[in-house]
């Protein structure tokens, strides 16, 4: 067997040069698309927060995928990147077919927008709201921005090493804080090779994941992630109708395809070809070569670009993993300023001008960003190796019962907002015991007798399963004593009610203004393409009340004002249609992808 080199190599000057001009060739297409005017067109809300719904199926691909492929993906994670990256893909599925149809046609801007439409409820908006502002916050912008630091220090640590060891030394302390928050969980194995290191499917007593969980659990945070997180799902909403965003998320199926063979596997190459610092044997070992003693896993992928690569190469892949950064973190600040707009600021102020959106938009981006960088000395001194992993199980724990209010409220018309909002909630209280029983009694090291009680000791993926079963059930039978949506007001909200006339809610995407009644219709204009508004007269009722006036009635009715009322329905057109031939194709491609995952997982189970 050959072996590399242990000594890691330095950045050399081409590198510093690739990683230049990737910097200046997207500081050039920034100012190009900021100054770029488009003639008769000013910037709106639609066209900042969903790129004017007009994104093609070439465009939804790419972004769903480089919204999920952040930073974090070069390091750890790599055993859960083979599995989850598979499943993930017939979830995408999911989202172009169930979802994304639902959504397009209510012509939401956020989520939370969503389920106000479906349940006529602000508390399950605000509900949702703000776990999504929080958990941005205090987890996706924080720790991405940790994670690429470590990654970006590891590699430059080298080449400073001979210029400024005080440099060096501050910046191997910020890479092992990093890594052992990362790795911390995977502590199960003392080193040594799981034997089901090549089986996806697992025995149920495994500490990491049980197949159990792989097959009920995973799908749950999945349709949580990939059909219901804002930061995905708005990638799909900016498509130009129903078709381009099935393409893109069919696209992106296949593109998630790809990890397990890009980053997964060049991590077990690094395994093989650096069997001392990378696969450290023991503790000691591992805290020699990376000052983390629960292992070096997370150098894997930074040490195999560092010595396998040419020059120039070296460079390229740093710009690659700074492209995840920068992918990562828009994301989640376009989707932050999205729902803080639309679900927090227009509530107190529904006239806000377009350019008024626009601006709070970005100015809550840079709040985020302040938060995030305030929040991350508190990371770097939080014992270092458990918050990582207690955010990643309050993910667990609070998605399993968004996932069941966004299933249930699609497929069932008769879920009810009391329903809905208490199966949130206690969903919420289970989530939180389990959360606080797991502070209080913390995992056990490596070789340590485990003595915690059972409920501690329940895996979080079985755990999982608890919640969202027990919220499902909840929603469910409060609907049956509670009062529900009447039929008419959910056209175009749910499955059942799909091809239903939409109900008018008053949204950014929809704001009306009354024309003139033209042969017992009133015109109801919308400020949003693809979308007609048609409110019906009756003309017989108001003769009827009026004798005097239906004799004139031709006379008068160019000077006929439009009558308001309550509801005011929404013919969807233009985007909503499917071309037959198109939608045969989709269904073709869905069937390929399915099968070429079937192989997959037969051929790793």
């Amino acid at each position: 067997m050959v072996f590399v080199d242990e000594e890691q190599r330095s950045m050399h000057i081409a590198d510093w040069i690739v990683i230049g001009v990737y910097f200046l060739g997207c500081i050039i297409v920034g100012l190009w698309s900021k100054f770029r005017k488009q003639k008769g067109r000013d910037e709106t809300a639609e066209t900042y927060f969903l790129a004017g719904r007009s994104m093609m199926w070439w465009a939804v691909g790419p972004s769903l995928f480089a919204s999920n492929m952040g930073s974090e993906h070069f390091v750890g994670l790599a055993g859960s990147g083979a599995a989850t990256g598979i499943a993930a893909s017939w979830i995408l599925l999911l989202l172009g077919w169930v979802f994304l149809p639902i959504y397009l046609r209510s012509r939401v801007f956020t989520m939370p927008e969503y389920l106000q439409k479906r349940f006529q409820s602000h508390w399950i908006r605000t509900y949702l709201t703000a776990v999504a502002l929080i958990s941005y916050v205090f987890t996706k912008t924080s720790c991405v921005i940790m994670i690429i630091g470590a990654i970006v220090l590891s590699v430059l640590t080298t080449t400073m090493t001979t210029t400024n060891p005080n440099i060096t030394t501050a910046a191997t302390t910020l890479a092992n804080t990093v890594a052992n928050m990362t790795t911390s969980s995977l502590d199960t194995s003392c080193y040594k090779m799981t034997p089901y290191w090549s089986n996806m499917f697992r025995p149920l007593d495994d500490p990491d994941y049980p197949w159990l969980g792989l097959w009920i659990t995973l799908p749950i945070l999945g349709v949580w992630y990939w059909c219901t997180d804002q930061v995905i799902v708005q990638r799909a909403l900016g498509a130009k109708n129903n078709t381009h965003a099935k393409a893109g998320a069919i696209l992106a199926g296949f593109f998630k395809i790809l990890p397990m063979f890009v980053m997964v596997m060049p991590g077990m190459i690094s395994r093989v070809l650096f069997p001392d610092s990378i696969a450290c044997p023991d503790p000691e070992s591992c805290k020699f070569h990376c000052g983390n003693e629960f292992g070096c896993t997370n150098n894997a992928y930074p040490k195999l670009v560092l010595n396998v690569l040419p020059i120039g190469l070296v460079g390229l892949m740093m710009a690659v993993m700074m492209a995840a950064l920068m992918s990562s973190l828009s994301s989640v600040f376009n989707s932050s300023g999205t729902i803080f707009t639309v679900d927090v600021w227009l509530r107190f102020r529904p006239r806000a001008s377009e350019r008024e959106q626009v601006i709070v938009g970005r100015v809550v981006v840079v709040v985020l960003v302040v938060l995030s960088i305030c929040w991350l000395p508190i990371i770097q001194g939080s014992a270092g190796t458990q918050l990582f992993v207690y955010i990643q199980k309050i993910q667990s724990y609070l998605s399993p019962p968004i996932t069941m209010v966004f299933v249930l409220g699609i497929l069932w018309p008769g879920l009810t907002a009391t329903g809905a909002l208490s199966g949130l909630l206690v969903g919420f209280l289970l989530g939180m015991a389990k959360f606080i029983v797991g502070n209080v009694y913390a995992d056990p090291h490596c070789g340590e007798v485990d003595s915690r009680p059972g409920f501690a000791k329940m895996h979080f993926m079985y755990y999982a399963m608890v919640i969202f079963s027990t919220s499902g059930l909840i929603m469910v039978v409060v609907s049956f004593f509670t009062k529900k949506v009447p039929r008419d007001e959910l056209g175009g909200l749910t499955w059942p009610t799909i091809d239903d006339p939409p109900i008018s809610h008053g949204a950014i995407g929809e704001e009306v203004e009354c024309e003139r009644v033209e042969n017992g219709n009133a015109r109801v204009a919308g400020n949003s393409d693809g979308i007609e508004l048609l409110k019906k007269v009756d003309k017989t009722e108001e003769n009827h009340n009026n004798p005097d006036k239906g004799a004139d009635d031709d006379e008068d009715k160019q000077e006929e004002p439009c009558v308001t009322s309550d509801k005011v329905h929404l013919t969807v057109v233009q985007f909503a249609r499917e071309d037959p031939i198109l939608k045969t194709f989709l269904r073709v491609m869905s069937l390929l992808l399915l099968f070429v995952l079937t192989i997959l997982w037969m051929y790793y189970r």
